[in-house]
């Protein structure tokens, strides 16, 4: 079988040698590596040149700069395999990664792996919540989007993660606009939901995710509110749901989610003394703690030090030695005094509902009062909150 990796690239040198090279060392040989380099400015071009002379499988395209979304387009619709894989340049595989899916594809539209968050030499494994088998799509959307804890997907939407017939991965990556910025491996995932018949989801690994430093943390909140808008329109242009109906409420979910995660200011009054109303207010005068480096603490810490004016007295994350190597100002919870009476606030900085009682626990095991512990409220989180129609009318159309 003849495979299609498609790699998109932007001004990654110093990690795109050791992507490059664990694809071509794949043990399963008949592939196709398609080298899109969307206009990199740094040595990122020549490097994929480079390769190309050396391998006769490789194939570069050299384009303008249009972002990610246009680079995969570029790079799947010239795919010529039976089954493609969009990667991406920084990123890695294991040596057997396309052997083994080749072997189990039992000509399914789509296969879904599992995949590690690789911190330099640590790395850590990110699972499927949904039990390993084969589904048709059209019964399992709503479940592969939400698995009934905020948030969770019950299929990892990473593009790197899904191998697919190229057929339907064309016709996929055509229906993510070219403005997303943020979130465009979910509009990916729905559309295939939406397009492909069966999906297999798998326990293979195969994908090293390599963490970076954020950019989120330098982003205006601007450019935020304009990315949410963008990835919500696309969504909801691609679905077809309902007022009321389960998809419609896990599409306002995550609409919540994303705009927690990338523009959580929205929801407060600039007027206002208080701010973080979604997790019931806190005084701009306050000094608090966040607990959590994920992207909900990323989007806490960025939003606190930078445009409420309280002050972060400390930042904590079970994780603090892996975040700390990529620049994150992040300490050992295990080392922090928590009964220190001029904190006012510890901010639960996780996105998932059963991380925030493990580390509601933790805090009340160190002797944190009860009222300083804040994190999303259930008046927020309830189905009756409609962010979805305010987006909508307020923001996706202004």
């Amino acid at each position: 079988m003849k495979v299609s990796i498609v790699v998109a690239i932007y001004n990654i040198e110093e990690y795109l040698s050791k992507c490059i090279d664990s694809i071509i060392n794949q043990t399963h040989r008949n592939l196709e590596v398609i080298l899109v380099d969307d206009g990199s400015i740094d040595g990122s071009g020549s490097i994929c040149d480079c390769y190309q002379k050396k391998d006769a499988r490789i194939r570069v395209i050299h384009k303008h700069n249009e972002g990610l979304v246009s680079a995969r387009k570029a790079g799947i619709s010239s795919a010529s395999g039976e089954y493609v894989i969009a990667l991406d340049g920084d990123d890695w595989i294991e040596k057997n990664l396309i052997e083994q899916l080749v072997l189990i594809t039992e000509d399914k539209d789509v296969i879904c792996t599992n995949h590690y968050i690789q911190y330099d030499t640590n790395c850590y494994l990110v699972s499927n919540k949904m039990l390993v088998g084969t589904y048709k799509c059209q019964n399992i959307i709503n479940k592969a989007l939400y698995y009934g804890d905020f948030y969770q997907f019950g299929i990892t939407p990473y593009v790197w993660t899904k191998f697919v017939k190229t057929a339907i991965a064309r016709e996929a990556v055509e229906k993510v606009d070219n403005k997303v910025s943020i979130g465009e491996d979910v509009v990916y995932l729905i559309a295939l939901l939406k397009i492909a018949e069966d999906i297999k989801v798998t326990d293979i690994v195969g994908v090293h995710y390599v963490q970076r430093s954020s950019s989120m943390l330098r982003s205006s909140e601007t450019d935020e509110k304009s990315r949410c808008k963008a990835l919500i329109n696309n969504i909801y242009n691609i679905l077809t749901v309902k007022k009321n109906d389960e998809l419609y409420k896990i599409l306002n979910m995550y609409c919540k989610l994303i705009y927690s995660f990338r523009a959580i200011n929205i929801f407060d009054n600039s007027m206002n003394d208080d701010f973080l109303e979604v997790m019931g207010g806190i005084d701009k005068k306050s000094n608090v703690v966040i607990y959590g480096a994920g992207s909900l603490g990323q989007a806490i810490y960025k939003y606190c030090s930078s445009m409420c004016g309280c002050n972060v007295v400390g930042w904590i994350d079970m994780n603090f030695q892996n975040l700390r190597n990529i620049g994150f100002p992040v300490s050992d919870p295990k080392e922090f005094e928590y009964t220190n009476p001029e904190i006012d606030y510890f901010i639960i900085g996780c996105g998932t509902r059963n991380n925030m009682y493990a580390i509601h626990k933790f805090l009340q095991s160190n002797l944190v009062e009860e009222k300083k512990i804040k994190w999303l409220t259930e008046d927020f989180l309830n189905d009756d909150y409609d962010l979805l129609s305010e987006v909508k009318e307020k923001i996706l159309y202004e």
